[in-house]
């Protein structure tokens, strides 16, 4: 199973971090406009066993996508998998660890099999890769505009 990680450090408090990404509304916050990402169904908040519905725009029609929290445990950490959606496998990590100098280090753990068949020979490990590099790159700047504008609390636009 291919592993892709990053981490941003946020100038926050894990709660204020976590509850941020929590909330499925703030998912558009921080995905780039261009990646086409529709949130179709989620919860106002998550909680171990919710499911969020998404589409995107893939190779023909819009792709649907199921991810289900799997582990919720405020304010450290959720993972979520996919149960629905073109791979083989998508497990999400997101964990939340404080510095001790009032930020926090969010740290983002994807594992993924690609999709079999002929949609896995477009969408390639090393494709997908450079797709999440792209995508959580956008979050990052996205994440810390957010949170270091007004000193630690998101901005409300």
């Amino acid at each position: 199973m291919a592993v892709f990680e990053t981490e941003t450090v946020l100038h926050c408090s894990p709660e204020e971090a976590f509850e941020f990404l929590a909330r499925p509304e703030n998912l558009n916050r921080v995905t780039d406009p261009s990646v086409g990402l529709e949130l179709v169904d989620a919860p106002e908040r998550l909680y171990e066993g919710a499911r969020l519905r998404l589409h995107v725009p893939g190779f023909g029609p819009a792709q649907e996508l199921v991810h289900e929290i799997t582990t919720f445990e405020p304010p450290h950490r959720f993972v979520e998998r996919q149960v629905k959606g073109p791979f083989q496998s998508w497990v999400h990590e997101h964990r939340f660890e404080a510095n001790g100098d009032g930020t926090v280090r969010l740290i983002d753990r994807v594992e993924f099999e690609p999709p079999g068949g002929l949609l896995g020979m477009l969408l390639t490990e090393d494709r997908i890769r450079r797709t999440l590099e792209s995508s959580f790159s956008y979050r990052q700047r996205e994440l810390k505009r957010l949170f270091e504008q007004r000193g630690g609390k998101p901005v409300d636009e």
